[in-house]
């Protein structure tokens, strides 16, 4: 959880900001207090991410870990199968492989907004984690029709 607030807290925070309804589904249970700190919903742990994915509407937005298409197999292909559909953009957080990025991923830097950035302070400091907000936030995007030949190195 810590990894999703300093990879992409100010980008979602923004998105809250914007009206949307930004739920993170919780792989492991733990303090969701920098989350909410975010405007962030938290769902309990679930075991297999796969079926969050497979139970998502069409036109979702969707923000995944790069550590679940490096670990999960069955999760990496539900979004394969979502971005083949053009349900929705499917966008990366955290520190994608070389072969992820040069397969069918493109940098899409998110600069947060000041409100944004003092929200992921906050947060960062309920998390306990040292740093502070940076001014950009290094995402990716899935390149449409190329998510289905991203593979775990």
């Amino acid at each position: 959880m810590d990894a999703l607030v300093v990879s992409a807290g100010g980008y979602l925070c923004d998105r809250v900001r914007e009206g949307w309804d930004v739920a993170v589904a919780l792989s492991v249970a733990g303090d969701a207090r920098p989350l909410n700190i975010l405007g962030i919903r938290t769902h309990e742990a679930v075991d297999e991410p796969a079926s969050v994915i497979a139970g998502l509407t069409p036109g979702t937005p969707l923000a995944v870990g790069a550590d679940l298409l490096t670990e999960n197999v069955t999760a990496r292909q539900a979004l394969a199968r979502l971005a083949a559909r053009g349900y929705g953009t499917v966008t990366v957080w955290g520190r994608p492989s070389h072969a992820e990025i040069e397969q069918g991923l493109e940098p899409v830097p998110h600069a947060p907004s000041t409100a944004a950035r003092a929200y992921k302070a906050s947060a960062l400091r309920a998390a306990q984690v040292e740093g502070v907000a940076e001014a950009v936030e290094s995402l990716y995007r899935v390149r449409g029709g190329s998510f289905r030949r991203l593979y775990a190195v």
